[in-house]
């Protein structure tokens, strides 16, 4: 979704564009997409879910872990979900997350 705001300092209005991304699929399996993709959804601001479901949650993303039948390689698979957002403020085009949810 893209959205513009007028801009006080500027003929050119502020753009800005928000996205969420839902992903499935097995975890990764090479190592630098690995460590990425762990330090998405297990950074500190995450919580485990609830009611014995096994994954985690943040304002911005969430991760759930599959049943094991749906391993792939032997590598669990999960659905993934994390919102986006950039804009041409004055700093130039920050990335900043979006809450999409909450933890509770």
């Amino acid at each position: 979704m893209t959205s513009t705001v007028p801009d006080d300092d500027s003929d050119e209005p502020l753009r800005f564009e928000e996205q969420v991304t839902v992903e499935y699929g097995p975890v990764p399996s090479g190592a630098e997409e690995h460590h990425a993709w762990t330090g998405r959804y297990f950074h500190g601001a995450a919580s485990r879910l609830p009611d014995g479901l096994d994954g985690r949650v943040a304002g911005d993303r969430a991760m759930l872990v599959l049943p094991t039948a749906c391993d792939v390689d032997g590598r669990p698979s999960t659905v993934t979900i994390r919102s986006g957002s950039t804009g041409n403020g004055h700093p130039g085009r920050p990335a900043m997350p979006f809450t999409i949810g909450s933890r509770p």
